[in-house]
């Protein structure tokens, strides 16, 4: 997440420096965004998420001094919600999407009412799931 957000926000920054960056951790992975609050690392004894792309127990301190002067909110979503961002793709959009890719839309869906009426971008990426988790996760 660190890395993608940091990436994105720096571009976005330098050309729309009004537009809001926010990155988006698992809620059983808090520590970046534990970090990122507290404006130094905050490490975790473990983690508990189907996320693995966002599972982070030690964030770097680069990354987190990178983050803190571009993301302007960092949110969390559950398990639950990266599932049904991961259905919502593969139903309407045709795309598989690994929890970790799944999660600006999870948090779209999570977090409603705070973009309601915004115009919003989210990355949809990556396709690292197993066959078995396919059938756990996307099937009817």
């Amino acid at each position: 997440m660190a890395r993608c957000l940091a990436g994105v926000a720096r571009w976005v920054k330098a050309h729309w420096p009004a537009t809001q960056m926010i990155g988006i951790c698992a809620k059983g992975a808090p520590a970046m965004e534990r970090s990122w609050r507290a404006r130094q690392v905050q490490e975790l004894g473990g983690t508990e998420t189907i996320a693995d792309g966002i599972e982070v127990q030690s964030p770097y301190p680069e990354a987190v001094a990178d983050l803190v002067g571009l993301a302007d909110d960092i949110l969390l979503v559950e398990d639950h919600a990266l599932i049904a961002a991961m259905q919502q793709a593969h139903r309407e959009l045709g795309v598989v999407l690994e929890p970790a890719g799944a999660a600006g839309l999870a948090a779209l869906t999570t977090y409603r009412e705070r973009f309601k009426g915004q115009l919003i971008g989210t990355i949809l990426t990556g396709g690292n799931v197993t066959a078995e988790q396919m059938r756990q996760w996307l099937s009817p």
